[in-house]
């Protein structure tokens, strides 16, 4: 089976983060694939480091571009980077398709024309599909020969919605990659954290879906011995200016670490528990990676991490009540929290790429077996 595998914005988001490990792995096992993002972000950095064939469309958001390329689709009836697509999909010639989100409804209107076969894998709750008009996303799913959630709680939300063939295919990680190799105590100090101090991190975009808006509210209710340190890419906007600028005036333990993609994994090893302040997160990747290196997971029920969370490994809260988060977080502190550092790794290693790359194709070959027999 050929797979041309298709993906918003070639970044590091989780979604493509795992996607990347997923085609690196099932190319080892000689399934022929192929990758079209339709954005050049970080992971075309990478693109030399893989034998399968990549596709990275250099969009540009700026106003001109955007007039140009809307000119353009009225013009020729595809926009300049689906005809790119159209030109991988002729060279490649694929089976099926594969859209790494659900945020493409128009590339799944392109697979119908063309008669092709396409698989949905959502990675997205309920904020996502605000995005998008409600016919192109009724269609993309009803339209679909497959459906796949990363977390039951996604299953369960296309299931609601009719859908109620939905298959769940956990996120992963690729634990050979998470090797911190700086000292945690010199990098502690070079951020002027004290000693004893205990130091929660969260990683992700500094936007509102991610709880940034919250980090003021909780680290006022934490003691004078903990900081809460984020690790991601500094949003520029409003809200980013809002707790930079209160956590300054009010002299809180905060500090933003940007994003650190060189070092990403020393900086996360640094951190004596994880801090999930989401309110919506399907089945985060970083979640799985604190716990690969043995860090307390404490956060909002947002989605996966109540699936995630086994006894001696953290504990969450069914409110979004940010008193309430930091309340978790001092119980955790004080030691009236369990916590087993191997039930963390141990549960983290269960989503390792190579297994789930095992679950991945099991799936599918399913799927073939079905269609043989009808």
């Amino acid at each position: 089976m050929r797979i041309l595998f298709i993906t918003p914005s070639g970044g590091y988001t989780g979604s493509e983060m795992m996607l990347w490990y997923l085609l690196k792995e099932l190319e080892k096992r000689g399934i022929e694939v192929a990758l079209f993002s339709r954005q050049r972000n970080q992971l075309y950095r990478h693109k030399d480091e893989v034998a399968f064939r990549t596709e990275f469309y250099p969009y540009n958001d700026r106003f001109f571009y955007s007039v140009y390329d809307a000119a353009y689709s009225k013009v020729f009836g595809l926009s300049p980077c689906d005809q790119e697509l159209m030109r991988l999909h002729r060279e490649f010639k694929p089976d099926m398709w594969y859209l790494n989100t659900v945020t493409m409804p128009n590339v799944a209107e392109m697979a119908r024309k063309l008669g092709v076969p396409y698989t949905v894998h959502f990675h997205e709750l309920l904020s996502t599909f605000d995005e998008f008009w409600t016919k192109p996303i009724y269609d993309m799913l009803s339209g679909a020969s497959r459906l796949i959630g990363c977390a039951e709680v996604v299953c369960q939300r296309v299931r609601q919605m009719g859908f109620p063939n939905v298959e769940l295919l956990h996120s992963c990680i690729d634990t050979s990659r998470i090797l911190p190799r700086q000292d945690p105590a010199l990098l502690r100090a070079r951020l002027g954290i004290p000693p004893g101090d205990f130091i929660w991190m969260m990683s992700g975009t500094s936007c509102l879906r991610k709880g940034y808006d919250l980090v003021p509210d909780i680290v006022q209710h934490l003691p004078k011995n903990a900081w809460l340190l984020w690790l991601g890419k500094e949003k520029e906007s409003g809200v980013h200016l809002y707790v930079q600028s209160r956590t300054e005036q009010e002299g809180l333990n905060f500090i933003h670490l940007g994003a650190h993609s060189d070092d990403y994994y020393d900086y996360l090893n640094l951190c004596d528990g994880f801090v999930l302040t989401s309110r919506e997160d399907p089945y985060p990747l970083v979640m799985i990676e604190a716990a690969f290196l043995g860090k307390p997971i404490v956060g909002f029920e947002s989605g996966g991490i109540s699936e995630f969370l086994l006894p001696g490994m953290g504990t969450y809260v069914s409110s979004f009540n940010p008193e309430e988060l930091a309340g978790a977080m001092r119980s955790l502190m004080a030691g009236r929290i369990r916590i087993s550092p191997d039930m963390l790794r141990q549960r983290a290693y269960q989503f390792d790429i190579s297994h789930l790359t095992d679950q991945w194709l099991e799936l599918f070959e399913a799927k073939e077996k079905e269609a043989v027999l009808v």
